[in-house]
């Protein structure tokens, strides 16, 4: 699978570092500089991005409590999931899911 599908995959068990630089069979240094000339982000950066967009993802097309939300995108402590979701979209995750729910 290529990275960004296994990162995807991978979300809700961590990918680490360590483990995208294995799955591509390179070096943690050389993967994270080549990582961010490719993305422009840290990886990190772009795993934090992805939990994010799933749970917002999560937040408006299903009505799973918040709480499994942050366990399911790799969030074990929900207060964590909160603050960087806050900081990603500038509202709380309930906040999110009542601006942007489907209605009906």
């Amino acid at each position: 699978a290529s990275l960004p599908e296994w990162i995807g995959k991978n979300l809700r068990h961590g990918a680490s570092l360590q483990a995208m630089a294995e799955h591509l069979h390179r070096s943690v240094t050389h993967f994270r500089r080549t990582f961010r000339q490719a993305f422009g982000l840290s990886p990190g950066a772009y795993v934090r991005r992805l939990r994010l967009q799933e749970a917002a993802r999560f937040l408006t097309e299903t009505r799973i409590p918040i709480k499994q939300i942050a366990r399911r995108v790799g969030y074990g402590e929900p207060p964590h999931f909160h603050r960087a979701f806050a900081r990603e979209y500038h509202v709380t995750p309930g906040q999110y899911r009542i601006r942007h729910s489907l209605k009906g």
